[in-house]
């Protein structure tokens, strides 16, 4: 496969899992995968990957029990990961922050960044499936959630900051180079590191997060109030507000947050706020 068509098929694996959430693509989600592609060649992201990957040996291809079509796929899941089979570390970034990963097999180094509200363990169906690939995954739990720290201040999750502590990440693990992985806003994460640190970047998918510029002449608040896909985000602005209310019954919160797809037929669904 040519470094092109690499590319080209990440770019065709973010605009899937953006339509999997509807089952459709619709005009709006087909126009935002055409602005992001033209984006990405404007701005010298497609150039700058095609250069790393063409730089690179050819990645383990993935064996027959792990083969998948995007479209109509049938195959089985994997057997989904332990978190008592594979290792634990803890990373120490800096005074007060230190992030939490779970790692299993060898190889070329896979990041995997999950969104929100998750950990580590939203990827343990994959994270056997690269092992056994033939790559060294190393599945994070994001600054914030899970065993990570998680620091109050506001200004410690800025893309910049987070984008920096990754590669801190990277280079205490002896890790030059690695494909990254994100999902949700995992995904908003692996796209800056392309952009911000392209020579630490080999590959880089995102799961449900399409490539979105930056535009400095829209208010940010402005495109998430426009988008009610985006409430949640409203809901957590003021200080205090979803505390009090998330933290009433803490069993319904995570149980509203988080549901095994078998759970779904005849469950009812609980929504924050009712």
């Amino acid at each position: 496969m040519s470094v092109v068509s690499v590319t080209q098929s990440v770019a065709h694996v973010q605009l899937c899992a953006c339509r999997r959430g509807t089952g459709l693509g619709s005009p709006l989600e087909d126009a935002g995968a055409r602005d992001t592609h033209a984006w990405s060649q404007h701005s010298g992201l497609w150039e700058t990957l095609s250069e790393n990957l063409s730089q690179k040996e050819p990645a383990p291809s993935l064996p027959v029990p792990f083969s998948f079509q995007l479209f109509g796929a049938t195959a089985p899941l994997s057997i989904p990961c332990n978190p008592s089979d594979a290792s634990h570390g803890y990373v120490p970034i800096k005074p007060g922050v230190r992030l939490h990963f779970v790692e299993l097999g060898s190889g070329p180094a896979v990041c995997l960044c999950h969104g929100f509200p998750e950990s580590w363990f939203s990827w343990r169906y994959q994270i056997p499936a690269l092992a056994q690939a033939g790559f060294r995954v190393l599945a994070l739990d994001m600054k914030g959630y899970g065993e990570s720290s998680a620091p109050p201040e506001i200004e410690e999750y800025s893309m910049e900051v987070l984008c920096q502590e990754i590669v801190t990440f990277l280079d205490k693990l002896g890790i030059p180079q690695a494909v990254f992985i994100g999902h949700d806003w995992g995904g908003m994460l692996v796209w800056n590191m392309a952009l911000f640190y392209p020579e630490r970047v080999r590959a880089v998918a995102s799961l449900n997060t399409p490539f979105i510029p930056a535009n400095p002449n829209v208010s940010p608040m402005e495109r998430i109030k426009a988008n009610p896909v985006f409430d949640y985000q409203l809901y957590f602005q003021e200080p205090g507000v979803a505390e009090a209310e998330l933290e009433q019954n803490l069993s319904r919160t995570f149980k509203s947050f988080f549901r095994a797809s078998d759970d779904m037929n005849g469950a009812e669904c609980i929504s924050i706020g009712e």
